[in-house]
């Protein structure tokens, strides 16, 4: 009975391997043996795997325990008698399998179709179909685990497949929770769709031969450790072909499709290619949106609407437009066509501006600026006649004459008050065209000066160069009607001739010093800031730079000889005199007087 029994479950195990193999793998002869019923697993065409990423699992994969069955049982694979095992080492392994197919129905391996269909109370859903469940306690055939099923108050042990329901199509995490598999995830196949994966995170987890545990991007967008196939898709299981699994494809700005398992295999996406959008009550574009911007018509007084896959177009009456004519304003739909409104310009031509160009030929042509809405009647500025001004004099000027339109040179008023250009005339004024002056009176009697006039400066009073000058900075000299006169120069920079001060400057006719930057001018100014200390020296005025500072003269700095000095007493300098005293050292001192047969020695 043995025999036969591994071989029953060999047969499990080849035909569940048979839905994970890698694509190129063919269903084995063991899969047809077990699952005779749903038939071969149609090959896939391999394609490259890319996944990164895992993710938290989902609400209903918190335990071992499975989903509801067809059968109603209340748990997808719950025994049909329930047995008091509440821990794994009361559950017995010992499972009835039949020494040949004729044990079937019922026995481990057999192919089911509900729970009370099997010997031990299992009827598992794996890849190869379903089969009837072997009891465990730890240990299962290769391929197969030992996992607790039903509820948590009365668990029972099962070999289930080691991968679930892995590489089976699906759209969301949830539909990969299988028999012991809680943490299964859909994970994402690049440019081929989403497949089941079966969870490897922690040590010691194998993914068998064709797969390896990588960081997989699932269905939910998040990451987790998954067994994913490294050399392209998965076959379709027997499992996946009876339940016409698919998994969507496409997106991501293509139209959306989906890929079904069916007898041939992995179907190729089905999805649509994106098109213009047109008036059909479709999405052609794929972009979410349905006969958007399809029947616009151009115009902006017609309603453009999309109904029932045909475009139309009502009148917008009293909808704001253009009709194209700049003029008009508060343009307005009507009838399905724009009509113009009032009229803003002064002119459209040149024309509409002729009268305003009559009468003063100088003054330059009137025309229709266009240039800025509203067009206005403008004077040409190029029509305007400048008359050149190189000729003008105070007493002429040239000017245009308005009947004409001609410059010509004409008199200024008589008197009008001018300049002839020499510096020694006054009163000048224009007389039929020329400016004429009377002479001026430069005399000024003054004792001091002599006086003339020059033509381009005018009259000029000289006085002897040094006359008045009385060397005084702080005096102000001039040469007066009755002779030199000196007026105090109050404010002006001046020097006292004391480099020790700053900012001197004139006052009533003398120069007062400013602030005093020096520390002293003489040695004597140091005293005062003497510290009565005779040892550290005696200060200074030091004029070595300037500002002068006090300063301690080295050479006075008394300095104690120490030739004679001991541990106890020291030769130290007495502030008072500047004398050098040999004192005793002050304080308990350690020292060492020499005497063998003494101890503690101090000063």
């Amino acid at each position: 009975m043995t025999g036969s029994r591994n071989a029953w479950i060999l047969a499990v195990l080849l035909a569940v391997s048979a839905g994970c193999a890698g694509a190129g793998a063919g269903p084995s002869a063991a899969a047809d043996t077990a699952t005779d019923a749903a038939g071969p697993a149609p090959d896939v065409q391999a394609a490259e795997l890319a996944v990164t990423d895992a993710p938290q699992p989902p609400a209903d994969a918190a335990t071992n325990e499975l989903p509801p069955a067809a059968d109603g049982s209340g748990l997808d694979v719950a025994p049909a008698d329930a047995a008091d095992t509440a821990e794994p080492s009361d559950v017995v392994a010992d499972v009835s399998v039949a020494d040949n197919v004729a044990d079937c129905p019922g026995a481990a391996g057999c192919p089911c179709t509900a729970n009370a269909g099997c010997d031990t109370g299992w009827c598992l859903d794996t890849t190869a179909g379903q089969v009837c469940g072997q009891l465990c306690t730890t240990d299962c055939p290769g391929g197969f685990s030992c996992k607790q099923l039903g509820s948590s108050a009365d668990p029972q042990f099962v070999c289930v497949p080691s991968w679930g329901w892995r590489c089976d199509p699906c759209t969301a995490s949830s539909q990969c929770v299988a028999p012991g598999q809680p943490d299964a995830r859909c994970v994402k196949y690049a440019g081929e769709g989403s497949f089941c994966g079966s969870p490897c995170a922690g040590a010691g987890k194998d993914c068998g031969p064709g797969f390896a545990c990588q960081d997989a991007q699932t269905a939910e967008g998040t990451v987790e450790k998954q067994c994913v196939a490294t050399a392209g898709l998965c076959n379709c299981s027997a499992r996946a072909v009876a339940l016409a699994l698919s998994t969507t494809c496409g997106g991501s700005g293509a139209c959306a499709g989906k890929r079904t398992c069916g007898v041939g295999g992995l179907a190729a996406c089905d999805a649509p290619a994106a098109s213009t959008e047109v008036c059909d009550g479709s999405d052609n574009d794929c972009d979410g949106l349905t006969d958007e911007g399809t029947c616009d018509d151009g115009n902006v007084c017609t309603t453009d609407a999309c109904a029932a896959g045909a475009c139309s177009h009502g009148a917008a009456d009293g909808a704001p437009c253009s009709d194209g004519e700049p003029c008009t304003s508060s343009d307005s739909c009507a009838g399905g066509v724009c009509q113009g409104g009032p009229s803003l310009c002064g002119c459209q031509v040149d024309g509409d501006c002729a009268a305003m160009s009559a009468g003063n030929a100088c003054a330059g042509v009137w025309k229709c600026d266009k240039s800025a809405l509203p067009y206005q009647c403008k004077v040409d500025a190029a029509t305007v006649v400048s008359c050149p001004a190189d000729a003008d004099t105070a007493c002429l000027h040239n000017q245009c004459n308005a009947a004409t339109g001609a410059c010509e040179m004409a008199t200024t008023a008589s008197m009008t008050a001018c300049d002839d250009g020499n510096a020694c005339t006054v009163g000048d004024a224009c007389q039929q065209g020329t400016c004429v002056g009377t002479p001026a009176a430069c005399a000024d009697a003054s004792a001091c000066t002599t006086d003339g006039c020059d033509a381009a400066t005018g009259c000029w009073h000289k006085a002897p160069v040094g006359v008045c000058d009385d060397g005084n900075v702080c005096t102000a000299d001039s040469c007066g009607a009755a002779g030199c006169e000196y007026a105090a120069a109050d404010g002006l920079t001046c020097s006292d001739g004391n480099p020790c001060t700053n900012g001197d400057v004139c006052s009533a006719g003398a120069c007062q010093p400013g602030a005093n930057l020096c520390g002293c001018q003489g040695d004597g100014d140091c005293a005062s800031k003497e510290d009565g200390n005779l040892c550290n020296g005696t200060l200074f005025c030091d004029k070595a730079a300037f500002p002068y500072a006090c300063k301690v003269d080295a050479k006075t700095i008394v300095t104690c000889s120490t030739g004679s000095d001991t541990t106890c007493a020291k030769n130290v300098c007495e502030p008072g005199s500047g004398v050098c005293t040999v004192q005793p050292v002050a304080g308990t001192v350690l020292c060492d007087d020499g005497n063998p047969c003494t101890n503690g020695d101090v000063c």
